[in-house]
């Protein structure tokens, strides 16, 4: 174990010297990216683990963004498709349901903020749009709970589904979901039509300007919901042992009103 954590530790110092030495290298990126699976798959003590992917995304990432704001980027993107494929693996393949339209939450969340962060509210809320930076911050917990309301409001309905029928389901919630993005633009101009990706595609940063600052804040967000749905994937932690229970515990018992006896 020892000799494993001297490798990890110094894979990753020569990575990090190696894109400080050729910043627009791609294979000293990509050999940065590979420290990084090596740190998290090697055998070494877990606070070890930790705080080498600690100082590798905290410390290390936004000091390569500044010589090279493209690696952070992609680091966002990883970011950002890491969380929905591992929320999708909480869903399907640890909770055992079939859901089809999984990305339709994330969309919902998402155009939480890209209305209210970008000038497009003025239309239905008057002047006062965007909202500041530090508000992006605050919305991250309001578009979590506007998703997490939709899913709710989806789930009681359909409590029941199993299998194809639960795909048919949420394939059409998906459906619903793209739909209304594209044509809440009247009687009431909410998401702009089909026009609006186009507006949100240049993302807001948190800080209104495109700079390396601002990227690591894009970067760390979308690094913490990955760490989040890695750490709910875990079937030693209680929210894993709760996704796993409902994948085992079928048929559900019938649930009874605790206000209504």
């Amino acid at each position: 174990m020892i000799a494993q954590s001297v490798l990890v530790v110094a894979l990753l110092t020569l990575s990090g010297v190696a894109v400080a030495a050729f910043p627009r290298s791609v294979l000293a990126f990509l050999l940065f990216q590979g420290a990084l699976l090596v740190i998290y798959l090697a055998r070494i003590p877990w606070w070890l683990r930790w705080a080498l992917l600690g100082v590798a995304l905290l410390v290390m990432m936004p000091v390569i963004g500044a010589y090279n704001g493209y690696y952070l980027e992609i680091a966002t993107q990883v970011g950002i498709f890491a969380a929905l494929a591992l929320g999708l693996n909480i869903v399907v393949g640890l909770a055992g349901l079939l859901d089809l339209g999984y990305v339709a939450f994330y969309a919902v969340g998402a155009y939480t903020w890209a209305i209210f962060g970008s000038p497009q509210a003025n239309v239905v809320f008057g002047g006062g749009f965007p909202l500041p930076g530090w508000v992006f911050y605050l919305f991250l917990m309001v578009g979590l709970a506007v998703a997490a309301g939709t899913g709710i409001l989806l789930g009681l309905p359909v409590l029941r589904l199993r299998g194809d029928y639960l795909a048919i389901v949420t394939l059409g919630f998906g459906e619903v979901i793209r739909v209304l993005a594209n044509n809440l633009d009247k009687p009431i101009n909410l998401t702009n039509g089909p026009r609006a990706s186009r507006r949100s595609r240049g993302r807001r940063r948190p800080s209104g300007c495109r700079t390396a600052s601002t990227s690591t804040s894009w970067s760390c967000s979308s690094w913490s919901s990955s760490s989040s749905s890695t750490g709910a994937s875990r079937t030693r932690t209680s929210a894993g042992a709760g996704k796993r229970s409902a994948r085992t515990s079928w048929p559900p018992r019938r649930w009874v009103c605790p206000w209504c006896a």
